[in-house]
């Protein structure tokens, strides 16, 4: 005759679950937020020949490090990774494709992470590394 492992009692589980659903709070509370949510105005079209592109001006970035910029929704719009000695001192002004249509109206919220090293830990980016962000109308050809 086989012997089965005596189950847990239904009281022991249930002390067990309040126990764990009680420390959600401090733990969630003790994790910063992993990105910074900028919203900024979006230019009205003048015609169809125009197309939407965002404009990050990020200052220095940790070595290795790069933002990721995405809508609320989790589409990832880009990813900005400086290249060379000058780039990684003095930061810089990187333009990237804005998906068509945009969610929203005269408003578009972005989330932007930085993520120290690929594959590395993410936190929101200060306000020296991530200057700036402006939504840009450019000529395009169709």
């Amino acid at each position: 005759m086989r012997a089965f492992p005596q189950a847990m009692p239904v009281g022991a589980l249930l002390a067990l679950f309040v126990l764990l659903l009680g420390c959600l709070p401090a733990v969630a509370a003790g994790r910063p937020e992993s990105y910074k949510a900028v919203s900024v105005a979006v230019p009205r079209r003048t015609s169809a020949d125009t197309a939407l592109r965002l404009r990050v001006e990020a200052g220095p970035l940790p070595r290795g490090a790069r933002l990721l910029v995405a809508l609320p929704g989790g589409h990832a719009v880009g990813m900005i990774e400086p290249f060379g000695a000058h780039a990684a001192r003095q930061g810089g002004s990187y333009v990237l494709p804005l998906p068509e249509p945009l969610p929203g109206g005269d408003t578009l919220t972005v989330h932007v992470t930085l993520e120290e090293r690929p594959g590395g830990a993410r936190r929101a980016p200060s306000g020296e590394e991530l200057k700036e962000i402006q939504v840009l109308l450019v000529p395009v050809r169709r």
